[in-house]
């Protein structure tokens, strides 16, 4: 019950668009004083089997230079139309979290994606200390592409297009494997599907690895998560 509550999105009201598992996580934060006690409570209610860790412990400020002009917090970011040149963080000093730089540097493999490429992906790499902490790890890197583009993020981007920008704006080393959708799938006329070539991967220096992974009963483009796994 924990877990399907958690999911529940509301259509109504104050909260209309927040789902509970926010909602949750604010209020066990503001009573334990803390975002990652709040996620480890959250995660022990829903039964996780993983572990949530945030990438900084202090709430950051999202800012963006697109099209030569600056802009401030992750909506107005995503919503906005133009070329995102640099991604940052503010206040600029601050530091990962300690668990999870822990947590990078004792993984096998480090899973980048799939996700809003710029305002989800390269703004936790350009935390202060994560894309280093990346970059140093002896894991494998492996980053899944996104099945379509993102209106106002990336539109006209193919996969290649996608790893070249995370790797520009997160200051991310080129990925070891390339994860993409190879199946033709319904698509919205208002993006784009991303594939991605194997020459072009293997230019980058990554091996790319396909298979149909969209789930053909969503009503919106988004992985099968079996498959994905």
């Amino acid at each position: 019950p924990w877990r399907d509550a958690a999911c529940h999105r509301f259509e109504s009201g104050d909260v209309a668009g927040h789902s509970l598992g926010n909602l949750m996580l604010a209020g066990l934060a503001a009573s334990l004083g803390s975002l990652e006690e709040a996620l480890a409570t959250l995660g022990r209610l829903v039964g996780a089997r993983g572990r949530v860790v945030p990438a900084c412990p202090v709430p950051l400020t999202l800012t963006a230079v697109v099209d030569g002009a600056e802009r401030r917090g992750q909506v107005a970011i995503a919503v906005g139309r133009g070329r995102i040149a640099s991604l940052a963080v503010e206040p600029a000093d601050a530091g990962a979290s300690p668990s999870a730089l822990e947590a990078l540097a004792a993984a096998d493999q480090v899973v980048i994606g799939p996700g809003s490429l710029f305002t989800s992906l390269a703004a936790t790499l350009v935390v202060p200390g994560v894309a280093e902490a990346v970059n140093a790890s002896p894991a494998r890197l492996v980053y899944v592409c996104n099945l379509t583009t993102q209106d106002g993020e990336t539109l006209g981007m193919d996969g290649v297009g996608h790893v070249r920008a995370l790797c520009a704006v997160g200051g991310l080393r080129c990925p070891d494997v390339v994860v993409a959708n190879d199946a033709v799938f319904p698509v919205p006329p208002s993006v784009e599907p991303v594939w991605a070539a194997r020459a072009e991967v293997a230019a980058l220096g990554a091996r790319l690895e396909t298979a149909g992974l969209a789930d053909a009963s969503a009503g919106w483009p988004q992985h099968d998560i079996p498959r994905l796994g």
